[in-house]
């Protein structure tokens, strides 16, 4: 789930602490974000010209951390 903002795009990967930041974007109160209701979005999905002016970012987890914490 992406969230939108004037400046930047942050794509949600699940199991990554993104909920986390995403509270943390709301609680900091920044203009203009938009959280999509979608759950998947396709890159090709979304305008060139959001892609092109904004700064774009994800989280990713550490494999070995996984596997720790999971035992798998």
């Amino acid at each position: 789930m992406p969230v939108i903002h004037d400046k930047f795009i942050f794509t949600h990967i699940q199991k990554t602490g993104g909920t986390s930041l995403k509270r943390m974007f709301q609680d900091a109160g920044l203009s203009g974000i938009k959280i999509s209701k979608l759950d998947h979005v396709p890159i090709r999905n979304i305008d060139n010209s959001l892609l092109d002016s904004r700064f774009k970012f994800t989280m990713v987890r550490n494999p070995f951390a996984k596997h720790i914490v999971t035992g798998k």
